[in-house]
């Protein structure tokens, strides 16, 4: 995998930072690449609260695309420990089901947050926890699959399952970084990540390597 990424501050307090990334797609039964593009925005309004707005857009080589939009909102309680609070919402949806990844119709997840995070000269690293709810609607043609099914069902005597998508549920989640500066132009960065829902969890390991220019 491999991208570029470009921070632009018109002025102190605002940054936009655009991106770029070529990689494969998670899945274990077909090779498939994706390119991802996104724009983020950072504010900081006032010294103790930043605000991040995040739009990315995926187009997968099987000739699907993902839209992905986030806000944030952090404020500083103890600037003494570096710890932040507050609120994520994140919205994911995908033209066309997939069986061989994540490829939701509409996807939405909501938390509290809670991050302390340390910083040195050529050292940073972070911890995050999550508690929220999510819920995934289904597609509206496995929606008609299922009233027909269930159709049959009543005819048949027999049960045809619960109704496909979820509603609000809740999630527990758990996220770490790590970044290393490596000379004057190079950092190296580690990140984890699990999240726990009501009959499944998700792990994530990545690494990257970043030079600056």
């Amino acid at each position: 995998a491999w991208g570029a990424a470009h921070r632009w501050k018109p002025v102190p307090a605002l940054s936009l930072l655009t991106r770029y990334a070529r990689d494969r797609v998670d899945s274990a039964r077909r090779s498939l690449h994706r390119d991802a593009f996104s724009l983020q925005v950072l504010w900081t309004p006032v010294d103790r609260w930043t605000l991040d707005l995040l739009g990315a857009f995926q187009a997968v080589s099987d000739t699907n695309t993902l839209l992905e939009a986030r806000v944030q909102s952090l404020w500083l309680l103890g600037e003494r420990q570096n710890l932040e609070a507050g609120f994520r919402a994140e919205l994911v949806t995908a033209d066309d089901a997939s069986i061989y990844y994540w490829s939701p119709y509409w996807n939405e997840r909501v938390y509290g947050l809670g991050r302390v995070s340390r910083a040195y000269p050529r050292f940073y690293m972070d911890t995050e926890l999550r508690l929220g709810f999510s819920r995934e609607k289904a597609r509206p043609e496995t929606i008609e699959a299922w009233r027909a099914l269930r159709m049959r069902g009543e005819q048949g005597g027999w049960h045809p399952g619960e109704r496909p998508g979820s509603d609000w549920e809740p999630v527990v989640g758990l996220n770490g970084a790590l970044l290393r500066r490596v000379g004057r132009t190079t950092e190296i960065g580690l990140t984890g990540a699990c999240s726990f829902f009501s009959d499944y969890s998700d792990y994530q390991v990545g690494g990257t390597v970043t030079i600056h220019f």
